[in-house]
């Protein structure tokens, strides 16, 4: 997604409307690979499409790959979707399976390509401007398509609550790796990004510009009083708090795993949690370790949706502190990154629905958000840090 936010407004938008035949075309010109199969994938404003691909045909050489249009202002640069591509290889390398770039028929991970878009803006009412196809550059690169399902499709309700433990671990994993980041060249332009991404925690305050989406007045008021005390308290101890590379999207959408269910002495189904891999890199930066704990327990509480959330977040804090350990200021600032966390969920999705009202990725994320939002602030903040550091029973 691309919101402009801060010093200027919210602009046109342009989103990638490529068809599937349009986009098996594009693929084959660029990978000179027969596509067999080819269907639409979920995406924020990111086209995602999965293909199926053989050697004439041939099924025992059949392959599957994720094809990606992005909106080119969505990235901010073709050097952070390089860096994103850098950084898929490198975790490889630490024994994180993520999905492999492939390269194009000339050699490269990330290519330029003009494709179909839609320009709209959501204050538009007209339906004329709002399906005006124009021509635009887009960023676009191929990845191997990991097996399984989201953790969201596997658990589509609820998730038990030691798997959130295991889920814990695993985004501890992958940030002790990104701790230890080989290519320091590109901590510059990251930690630039950790400030300006829309998706970043640190452009929290910048929201403000976003507020008119919300028409009820009890939840902008709510959503305003997250944001003026989030510039209150975290804002001024961001440069004292620990930062480093950070993968910055830990979420339902974005973990790919695998139920298995056996049979125990009593002949007992008994289910586990496998995870598979991590998918989705473009929202990586080097900003604040609270940030990436905060957004990802957010996601933890959003897939509990008929669980015990705070329950949940606690054992998903058990499993990360059993590799990574939270500061003091990280423990008592994580309930406010928490609920900043779905305040941009909702303003960002609300303002992106706007533009497309048939997303619906972005409507539940949008009822994630409210959902979690109003839990997390109806608790004392102090009561939740307690709770979770196992100093109350509830």
């Amino acid at each position: 997604m691309n919101i402009i936010i801060g010093q200027q407004n919210c602009g046109p938008t342009c989103i990638p409307r490529v068809s599937l035949e349009e986009a098996s075309q594009l693929f084959t010109k660029l990978y000179d690979r027969k596509v067999d199969k080819i269907k639409t994938l979920v995406g924020y404003v990111t086209q995602n499409f999965y293909i199926k691909t053989s050697s004439s045909g041939d099924t025992k050489t059949a392959k599957e790959y994720v094809f990606k249009i992005c909106p080119f202002q969505y990235q901010n640069m073709k050097g952070l979707t390089d860096v994103s591509i850098k950084t898929i290889l490198y975790l490889n390398d630490c024994g994180i399976v993520c999905p492999a770039p492939l390269k194009t028929i000339k050699g490269k991970y990330v290519t330029t390509e003009e494709v179909n878009c839609c320009r709209a803006s959501p204050s538009s009412t007209s339906k004329k401007e709002e399906e005006c196809i124009t021509q635009s550059a887009c960023l676009v690169y191929t990845l191997t398509y990991l097996p399984g399902n989201t953790l969201e499709a596997a658990c589509p309700k609820s998730v038990p609550l030691p798997w959130f433990k295991d889920l814990g671990q695993y985004l501890a994993r992958i940030d002790k790796a990104l701790m230890d980041y080989p290519h320091i060249e590109d901590i510059p332009m990251m930690t630039k990004q950790g400030q300006n991404s829309e998706w970043s925690l640190n452009t929290i305050p910048r929201y403000r510009a976003l507020l008119h989406v919300v028409q009820d007045d009890t939840m902008r008021n709510l959503i305003e009083s997250v944001i003026d005390e989030f510039d209150k308290e975290v804002v001024p101890k961001i440069p004292q708090l620990r930062t480093a590379m950070i993968y910055n999207d830990f979420n339902q959408n974005n973990i790919i795993a695998k139920v298995s269910t056996t049979k125990d002495s009593k002949d007992v189904d008994q289910h586990t949690l496998d995870i598979i891999g991590i998918i989705d890199f473009n929202d990586i930066c080097c900003s604040c370790i609270l940030f990436e704990i905060g957004i990802a327990s957010t996601y933890m509480m959003y897939i509990q949706k008929e669980g015990d959330r705070l329950a949940a977040c606690r054992q998903f804090l058990q499993g990360y502190e059993s590799l990574i350990s939270l500061t003091e200021d990280e423990w008592q600032l994580l309930p406010l990154c928490i609920a900043a966390r779905c305040v941009q969920g909702v303003l960002a999705g609300l303002y992106s629905f706007e533009l497309d009202p048939t997303n619906e990725y972005v409507r539940r994320d949008i009822e994630n958000g409210y959902e979690v939002l109003m839990y997390i602030r109806g608790i004392p903040s102090e009561k939740i840090v307690k709770y979770w550091r196992g100093q109350a029973s509830d």
